[in-house]
């Protein structure tokens, strides 16, 4: 959303951080009481879920992911799995 300006930090990508940190947990608020007042997602809540996990997998894999790491070039190493969750 910044391009090359987000990774000199400042204001703006600060409150950008919170503006969409707050959208994405007032959305989550507001969608799980809906969720459980629709009859469809009560009664199929297998379906929806797996419909559901799959449209965050390929959102995160395919948008998310990329646009978090533009400098990696090359699939993540097994050493670097193991390292990083030690940090």
């Amino acid at each position: 959303m910044l391009g090359r300006a987000a990774f000199q930090g400042g204001a703006d990508t600060y409150f950008l951080g919170v503006t969409l940190h707050y959208l994405i947990a007032i959305s989550a608020a507001v969608d799980y009481p809906a969720r459980r007042r629709i009859f469809f997602f009560r009664e199929h809540a297998l379906v929806c879920g797996l419909f559901f996990g799959n449209g965050l997998y390929l959102v995160m894999n395919l948008i998310v992911l990329p646009l978090s790491a533009p400098h990696v070039t090359q699939p993540i190493a097994r050493r670097d799995l193991i390292h990083g969750p030690m940090v």
